[in-house]
């Protein structure tokens, strides 16, 4: 079914949006320019977004309800996988939480630079809109990986675990940022920045450190025993 012009120009305005967001920031990204990229008037955007905080939003959720949706298929595969009704590995937790990202981060569709970009702004902007963005697209999906995490990993304290799992969560942002940082740090490494390299040293990298820091615990409820 062929998309309506309303549908049309709501799309111009994310796909604008999401350029100058990506490139200035969400302070440096004016409605009127963003306007101005889509080809309409401001009062036409206005009309789509009642602010540019939720244009924001709306922003990055067109890119991460898809990636939640393919998190959770890896998480319930995963889950279908282990034997009588055990709890998936740690490794199969991570992969779901982690592969997504970072498949699409380092792809050549449509929005990926961008949407790289963007993440590293809002893990690290206090900001209300990016607060926003992360209580409503970012935190409830973490909370639903950390009782994954619990699972498989039981025992481990609430503070320990969300520490992990923010560990985890930078280092994606960090690896996914499309600034060229990485390859120049691995003097120009040939296929560094593939998500398959990316991927066969971060899915490893991450399991060891949460089983690094689940280590003590397990040693003091052996010694309470």
């Amino acid at each position: 079914m062929a998309r309506s012009s309303a549908d049309d120009t709501r799309q111009r305005i994310l796909d604008a949006a999401e350029a100058l967001f990506a490139e200035r920031g969400y302070h440096g990204a004016a409605l009127r320019q963003i306007a101005e990229g889509a080809g309409v008037a401001v009062s036409v955007a206005q009309y789509h977004y009642d602010s540019k905080e939720t244009l924001y939003c709306d922003v990055v959720e067109r890119r991460i309800a898809v990636l939640n949706h393919e998190r959770l298929g890896l998480l319930d595969k995963a889950e279908r996988a282990s034997p009588d009704g055990a709890p998936p590995q740690l490794s199969a937790v991570l992969q779901a939480l982690i592969e997504p990202i970072v498949r699409f981060c380092r792809s050549k569709r449509p929005g990926a630079k961008e949407f790289a970009q963007i993440l590293g702004q809002v893990s690290n902007d206090p900001g209300p809109h990016a607060r926003r963005v992360a209580d409503t697209h970012f935190d409830p999906i973490g909370r639903y990986m950390m009782k994954a995490l619990a699972a498989a990993l039981p025992g481990l304290p609430q503070d320990t675990l969300a520490l992990g799992y923010i560990f985890v969560i930078g280092s994606i942002a960090a690896v996914v940022s499309p600034t060229g940082r990485l390859a120049g740090l691995a003097n120009g490494a040939a296929g560094v920045e593939t998500a398959d390299a990316i991927l066969q040293r971060l899915l490893p990298f991450a399991t060891a450190g949460f089983l690094a820091i689940a280590a003590p615990t397990a040693g003091l409820a052996r010694d309470q025993a």
